[in-house]
């Protein structure tokens, strides 16, 4: 006869990943998302998204990256503006849905403005707050 294996028990989420995000929290996350994109900084920009997180097409903080590179090298700057932006928590999470205004001006001479349909969700990761989605469309004029 063969042993049967005992269930295996899911290890328990640690403490900190099952806090309410704060406000402070949420309000700090935006500020870096905007500063860091404006700025071009891809190491801060990407570090705002979980491991796993997912990006339209995207999953994987990689991923997220690879894409954000490719426009920060090819754009000579970036202007975003949380136009209207509403928030709420639930439970572990938050989550934001609006729209962003967003001005890239491109290497090549071009200027875009846009407006971007945005829905975010954030949570507790090792301590801190991430984006675990992120789905964003550009809004038809």
């Amino acid at each position: 006869p063969t042993a049967v294996p005992p269930p295996r028990a899911e290890p328990a989420a640690p403490a900190a990943e099952a806090t309410t995000p704060t406000i402070a929290e949420i309000e700090t996350l935006f500020a870096t998302f905007v500063e860091s994109y404006d700025r071009g900084r891809l190491d801060t920009f990407s570090a705002l998204f979980d491991d796993d997180a997912e990006s339209n097409q995207r999953r994987g903080r990689a991923a997220i990256r690879d894409e954000y590179d490719e426009l920060f090298r090819l754009s000579s700057s970036r202007r975003m503006q949380l136009t209207r932006i509403n928030w709420k928590r639930a439970g572990e999470r938050a989550y934001a849905k609006g729209e962003i205004a967003v001005r890239i001006n491109w290497r090549d001479g071009r200027e875009v403005d846009q407006r971007i349909a945005v829905d975010m969700e954030m949570a507790h990761r090792d301590g801190r707050l991430v984006i675990t989605r992120l789905s964003h469309q550009p809004r038809t004029p």
